[in-house]
């Protein structure tokens, strides 16, 4: 049997060889390029960004590139740069980018270990090349769904790839950067609070916050005052900004309880998006 490292190699190879064609069919589908998407950004800029993504992440895991950030909050300012200076606007050509670079990226990983480890977008900080595949993964499927909701197009996320994503990617994310830069220092000042996050059908977590500095650990570092049980897909959304908290939480897929489950519905107010 696969170790769980192994198998989540696995699958993250066969999630992003579904994933890519599924979401640069939607790129060439697009009608409406100009229509808003998320943030400032419209349909056509999302699908730029996306081919940066699919340029970069792949040219850092192969050691072909170096780390352009020396922290996090400056991966914004660096993205929309990016973005602004690509006046690509025919769709066709940057779902071609994206597939020219995923099969690219599966192909040099095809026979590698998934615990081998490349320089990542921070200077300083490496990555597997399972991150860099759930990096990825986490790329195409929010950016997926924002093309498709711009678009009005009725677009599903699978429980299970987004249970990876969260696993292999988001909480690793979470855990390689500066303890402080992600967290909403004026909310989290002087909360002292352990979450347990149980994602359905994947592993737990629990998340320490100390006065403005969170902490990632994968087994119980303290007593709990706050569990929450979530659906996969529904934390995913909630947690990149893309849906509401509330509409998931009465339909039970986001649950909260324990000695101060009052801070179940606070924590997205504690982090933001890089």
């Amino acid at each position: 049997m696969l170790d769980s490292a192994a198998a989540d190699w696995q699958h993250a190879r066969a999630a992003l060889a579904a994933e890519v064609p599924r979401v640069t069919a939607l790129i060439r589908s697009v009608s409406r390029p100009d229509a808003a998407a998320v943030g400032e950004w419209n349909a056509r800029q999302v699908a730029v960004h996306l081919s940066h993504a699919w340029t970069a992440l792949p040219a850092l895991a192969r050691g072909e590139a170096e780390a352009p950030l020396t922290s996090v909050g400056e991966l914004a300012a660096f993205t929309t740069t990016m973005v602004a200076g690509d006046d690509e606007s025919d769709l066709a050509a940057l779902a071609a980018r994206i597939d020219t670079a995923a099969a690219g990226f599966l192909d040099h990983v095809a026979t590698r270990s998934g615990d081998e480890e490349s320089p990542w977008l921070l200077d300083g900080v490496t990555a597997s090349l399972l991150t860099f595949a759930g990096h990825l993964l986490n790329e195409t499927t929010v950016h997926g769904w924002d093309i498709a909701r711009s678009q009005g197009v009725r677009w599903r996320l699978h429980p299970r790839r987004v249970a990876l994503t969260l696993r292999r990617f988001v909480f690793p994310m979470l855990a390689h950067v500066d303890p402080r830069e992600l967290v909403v220092q004026e909310r989290a000042a002087g909360l002292s609070a352990c979450y347990e996050i149980r994602v359905r059908g994947s592993d737990r977590v629990y998340l320490t916050f100390d006065h403005g500095a969170v902490h990632v650990h994968t087994s119980q570092p303290r007593a709990v005052d706050c569990h929450i049980s979530a659906d996969p897909v529904a934390f995913f959304l909630v947690m990149w900004g893309r849906m509401s908290q509330w509409p998931p939480t009465l339909r039970g897929q986001l649950l909260a309880w324990g000695r101060r489950p009052w801070l179940g519905p606070r924590l997205r107010t504690l982090l933001r998006n890089p």
